[in-house]
């Protein structure tokens, strides 16, 4: 019966979806056919088949990778991405290389220590922490946090808060910086909002008012992201080893979407993210 389910499978992908046009294997996939066939390039011979083995035969590559890009699109029968429409530019903030802040990824509660992934909205999560671009791309995400855990925390217990914290010079070199909002802490390469007390000056209101739209890119961003990859508006993994692969991977995938917008993959090996413990995206060069 499995062998049977396993055969159908290459025979639905040769009958059906090879057949599929460009713009039906897009909506369905999330990736132009061609960009598609590029990460397969890059990923089919570390995708490991004796995990897909059944008996003497195993899924194709390409069957497994067309699985897992169905999944993370299509965790119910509603297909629809807002449409892009560009960012807004950090030109108002000089030296600025991206926004940050975080995002919850609804779980199912686990077992052990089911209270400490609960967040203030009252559900269980995961916490992805990323850094965009102005064009919505992600250069830096961190995930794997508990949901119960405040932003500033979870800065504090991510590679680039060591970072901040302890060698920021190198990383951030000639007064580069990022923008968040008042959840974290005012660093010289992280500038955050004036605490509103009610007495801003005119020229504090203005500049409050112009870091809040530029640090909404993170947020269009994220939005992005959930409605190209919609199992991330709720990740039903029973393994929480796993929870932070399944987001960073859809956040790689995310960033390969913006970048070649349906046009043939360009200079692939520096879109090859590194994904270690905790789910870092920790190479875009």
């Amino acid at each position: 019966m499995i062998w049977k389910l396993e055969a159908q499978w290459e025979e639905f992908i040769e009958r059906v979806v090879d057949q599929y046009s460009d713009e039906v294997f897009r909506e369905n996939f999330r990736l132009a056919r061609n960009t598609f066939n590029e990460v397969l390039r890059l990923v089919k011979d570390r995708i490991s088949t004796a995990d897909m083995a059944v008996g003497h035969h195993t899924i194709s590559a390409k069957a497994q990778l067309l699985i897992t890009l169905w999944y993370l699109a299509t965790p119910d029968s509603y297909r629809r991405s807002p449409p892009y429409s560009g960012a807004i530019s950090f030109k108002i903030f000089p030296s600025t290389i991206g926004a940050i802040d975080g995002t919850h990824i609804p779980i199912p509660q686990p077992k052990d220590h089911g209270i400490s992934y609960i967040n203030r909205h009252n559900y269980s999560s995961i916490i992805l922490q990323a850094v965009c671009t102005p064009d919505l791309k992600f250069i830096d995400c961190y995930a794997g946090e508990v949901g119960s855990c405040h932003d500033a925390n979870v800065l504090k217990r991510s590679p680039l808060g060591n970072v901040l914290l302890q060698g920021p010079e190198e990383s951030f070199p000639n007064d580069v910086h990022m923008i968040g909002d008042k959840a974290y802490p005012c660093l010289p390469q992280l500038m955050v909002p004036y605490r509103d007390n009610g007495h801003l000056t005119r020229m504090q209101q203005n500049f409050y008012f112009n870091l809040s739209r530029a640090r909404s890119t993170i947020e269009r961003a994220f939005a992005l992201l959930k409605n190209r990859f919609r199992c991330l508006q709720h990740l039903n993994v029973l393994s929480i080893e796993w929870i932070p692969k399944y987001i960073v991977a859809c956040c790689v995938l995310h960033n390969i979407c913006i970048e070649n917008n349906g046009a043939p993959m360009k200079h692939s090996r520096s879109i090859i993210i590194k994904v270690v413990r905790l789910g870092i995206l920790t190479s875009l060069n």
